[in-house]
């Protein structure tokens, strides 16, 4: 079989690492995540594994993810800042005590480390079962894992004689579609446990919803895929792999076959899958890319960023759609840097909405932005208040976009959101949308959002810091608890003279 780069990463053995010597080795560019794992009544628990989370399988099982907990339940996770995000999650399993843990970490804005965080554990489910290639021989490390709500959480890798065991939340929301086998040399395999019998698997109807599951890896099969941009230039350098559709035509929990290939100099890699109906997917890297001409060139997502492999086409052709390459900081006036600010982009023709975070060095980047097109910028920020970017332009996707924001010293926006029979609204979500002074530059808004309505407010109250400068705001409040009731303020003007404006806002029925 042709060789291909490889993204799986075995998972050593176990190892305690005595907590001064693991700090001794930790560079200065991580974020270092201290905490303890704990039982259902509290008791710390040693040797479970720590782990935060990712997109692909290869992010899951890279070891450089993990760690164990000492014999007292501590642990010390250093995890790389470009990597560490708001809404990160953060997983601990406990082979014997069989329990999963799962959490989020909250990261307070401006303090780049976490000293203790808690991961208690809960009842889990265990599916076990047996991986055999085709002539039923049990297969010793095949990767085997399941795909729910969030995929991968937690894997793990058969035994000589082909066993495997691995666990999954048992909290009554989220349902495990999928029990995949992965061997990078020998192929794959799934059952479908929401549909009966799996596509490719010997596993009984009878017993599929509890297992134990019976996989049959399938040999891999190969196909090319080209790669060009919107002039139909091929791509060099770019990752592609394929992912297996749940069931066809259904947009929901795949997977990810974790293996790749590299385009060359004419843009095609060779893929393995294990189908034919097969979606194959390229990811640029973030530095760019360096064309045949000598220009390093952003490319994002489009709509037509995976393709199914028809038989009918020699090559099945990727189009990637030049972006911007837009990056930033979020700084106070002396320079220190502000971390999990909350960067708010809108199109400059106010169609859609998104959010970046800065990191715990204050930086951000745009990667969704479009190549050519104007943005409407702000920042969001518990610590100060910067004045929004109008009709930003974005570039080319050649050269690379400054955008840097210098907190200074905000008006204090404070009030209580009300529901309409007075009580304190729990759970709502604001929207500022900085509107632009007449004459003052072109016509835009820049969408700042208050809160996040997460999770419940206390006693409804809010707090945000607006730019110390002449603004005009549109104010919209909606309630998560209840869709019938909003509230709209238009053209809320702050003068720039106030300390601070407490301003009530009391929710309606019928506005939205």
């Amino acid at each position: 079989m042709q060789k291909f780069h490889s993204i799986l990463f075995a998972v050593g053995s176990a190892m305690l690492v005595a907590t001064a010597s693991l700090l001794a080795e930790i560079p200065t560019h991580t974020i270092l995540l201290q905490g303890t794992v704990v039982d259902d009544a509290g008791k710390p628990v040693a040797d479970a594994e720590v782990y935060y989370g990712g997109h692909t399988l290869a992010e899951i099982v890279n070891p450089e993810r993990r760690q164990r907990t000492d014999e007292h339940g501590k642990f010390v996770l250093p995890i790389p800042a470009e990597r560490f995000h708001r809404g990160m999650p953060l997983y601990a399993f406990s082979p014997e005590k069989e329990r999963l843990a799962e959490a989020r970490p909250k990261l307070k804005e401006g303090i780049s480390e976490i000293t203790e965080f808690t991961l208690t554990l809960e009842k889990t489910r265990i599916i076990t079962g047996t991986v055999t290639d085709g002539t039923g021989t049990p297969v010793a490390g095949a990767m085997v894992g399941g795909t729910w709500d969030t995929p991968y959480p937690s894997v793990t890798y058969t035994d000589k004689d082909g066993h495997f065991r691995f666990a999954y939340p048992e909290d009554g929301i989220r349902t495990l579609h999928q029990v995949f086998a992965v061997h990078t040399e020998l192929g794959m395999d799934y059952v479908e446990t929401e549909e009966g019998r799996g596509l490719r698997s010997e596993t009984s109807p009878g017993s599929i919803s509890d297992g134990p599951f019976s996989l049959t890896l399938i040999p891999w099969q190969t196909y090319p895929v080209r790669v060009v941009d919107e002039h139909q230039t091929p791509i060099p350098g770019i990752e592609v792999n394929a992912w297996l559709q749940r069931k066809p035509g259904v947009d929901s929990i795949n997977i990810w076959i974790p293996i790749l290939s590299v385009t060359d100099a004419q843009g095609i890699a060779t893929v393995p899958s294990i189908s034919e109906r097969t979606y194959f997917v390229a990811r640029p890297p973030a530095e760019g890319v360096l064309m045949p001409d000598g220009s390093r060139l952003f490319f994002g997502n489009t709509d037509k960023f995976s393709t199914d492999f028809d038989p009918s086409e020699a090559i099945p052709t990727l189009v990637l759609e030049r972006r911007a390459n837009v990056k930033g900081t979020v700084k106070r006036a002396d320079g220190t840097p502000v971390a999990w600010s909350g960067i708010t982009i809108s199109r400059h023709n106010l169609c859609g909405h998104g959010i970046q975070w800065s990191n715990a060095n204050g930086e951000f980047s745009i990667p969704w932005a479009k190549a050519g097109e104007l943005y409407d910028i702000g920042v969001e920020s518990e610590l100060g208040a910067a004045p929004g970017v109008f009709a930003f332009d974005v570039g080319d996707g050649i050269e690379e976009r400054r955008l840097d924001f210098v907190l200074g010293n905000g008006i204090r926006l404070h009030g209580t959101v009300y529901n309409p029979d007075g009580t304190p609204s729990e759970q709502y979500l604001i929207f500022l949308f900085e509107k632009c002074p007449p004459g003052g530059c072109p016509d835009g808004v820049v969408v700042r959002q208050v809160s996040d309505g997460d999770k419940p407010n206390s006693g409804g109250k809010y707090e945000y810091s607006l730019p110390a400068v002449g603004r005009i705001y549109d104010i919209s409040v909606s309630s998560y608890v209840n869709p019938d009731v909003s509230l709209q303020i238009a053209d809320f003007a702050v003068n720039g003279d106030e300390g601070e404006i407490k301003l009530d806002l009391h929710l309606q029925p019928g506005e939205r």
